[in-house]
């Protein structure tokens, strides 16, 4: 195992639920040494965020805010009364995972390494390591409060918490949150420094990570894939290997801030949100590069407008956010609950299995 990842397997060690112990020594090791702005809820003094400014060769800090969040899903109890958990690795394989039945914290723990790389090799920018994200997005909400000024002076805010190996997150969190442009030009330039091992592409089915609580303040908001997988659950994983080859890009691409002020800013945060015709459910050809903007930009009517119903865990998570909602509002209640009733079930099912 490299040494870079070793770190990043200490701090997988760490159950870190929100205001629990484990939480505040994870900070304190790993956070606090690097001397960072503190942000406060200004009414509570609870503590919302912490920055670290990168300057670069002309002392300037470009317009690009890197997100990660410092939390995790364990609960209160084990993050207080035994914080310390063991991971494990297979080298063979380049995967890190558990075995004893409770989520292993890469998320978001691989974005905290990764902000914590891009640091350490002086790549320019502002990095915020949020508190509370797995709480309801605690802190950024409560940046987006109270430090809505600060936010306004970011033309991007790029967060390091997506699953998978191949998402740039263009909606979450029911609208639009970037642009195609811009998710298409940030993939060519991370993609093309590894073009044989990365392959990002727009991705319009986000559900949640902080940078939505920025998509009213800052144009670009976006979610980048690494590596981890089955998060929440008691079989989540992290694929090492891709998450060392996207430090490798990011911190090869955007060395240089030039970079950075290159991409586009095309989208106006304080636009309306499109309504989409979801007659084409499930035709996402922005995989491919053609611009979703325009294929979905269809205004509708809801009269007589019904959503066709999940059938399983997957045809959830291809939905984008904004199409559930609309299936929810749309279809029987008991119908809900039976496709709520299945998945809890098959969440129980596969757990029992693991175990």
């Amino acid at each position: 195992m490299q040494k870079n990842m070793k770190r990043l397997a200490n701090m997988m060690r760490y159950r870190r639920a929100h205001n629990s112990v484990g939480e505040r020594v994870f900070i304190k090791k790993f956070i606090l040494p690097y001397n960072p702005t503190v942000f406060r809820d200004p009414l509570t003094q609870d503590i919302l965020a912490f920055v670290v400014d990168v300057a670069d060769v002309n002392n300037v800090v470009p317009p690009m805010l890197r997100s990660c969040h410092v939390d995790t899903v364990h609960t209160v109890e084990d993050s207080n009364k035994d914080y310390m958990q063991t991971v494990l690795y297979d080298d063979e394989c380049g995967l890190f995972y558990k075995d004893d039945g409770k989520p292993l914290g890469a998320d978001d723990a691989a974005g905290v390494w990764l902000l914590m790389e891009m640091i350490d090799a002086g790549v320019p920018g502002s990095y915020i390591f949020h508190r509370g994200e797995e709480r309801g997005g605690i802190g950024s909400g409560g940046m987006a409060d109270h430090h809505a000024a600060w936010l306004s002076g970011f033309k991007y805010a790029v967060a390091f918490d997506r699953r998978g190996d191949t998402s740039i997150i263009t909606e979450q969190s029911g609208g639009v949150c970037a642009s195609n442009e811009f998710a298409l030009a940030f993939g060519d330039l991370i993609n093309g420094y590894k073009p044989d091992y990365l392959d990002l592409r727009p991705d319009p089915t986000g559900i949640f990570t902080d940078t939505a609580n920025y998509r009213r303040i800052i144009p670009e908001c976006t979610n980048i894939s690494v590596g981890y997988d089955s998060e929440h659950t008691a079989s989540e994983m992290l694929d090492a290997v891709f998450l060392s080859t996207l430090r490798d890009a990011v911190v090869g691409v955007f060395k240089d801030s030039t970079t950075i002020t290159s991409l586009p800013v095309k989208r106006d945060p304080h636009a309306r949100d499109p309504e989409y015709d979801w007659s084409g459910y499930g035709r996402y050809e922005v995989a491919s590069g053609i611009d979703y903007d325009d294929l979905y930009d269809k205004r509708y009517s809801k009269r007589g407008h019904r959503v066709r119903a999940p059938q399983s865990a997957e045809d959830i998570v291809g939905m984008r956010f904004q199409e559930l909602v609309e299936w929810v509002e749309s279809d029987d209640a008991a119908n809900v609950a039976d496709i709520l009733t299945m998945l809890a079930e098959d969440l129980v099912y596969n757990t029992h299995t693991i175990n």
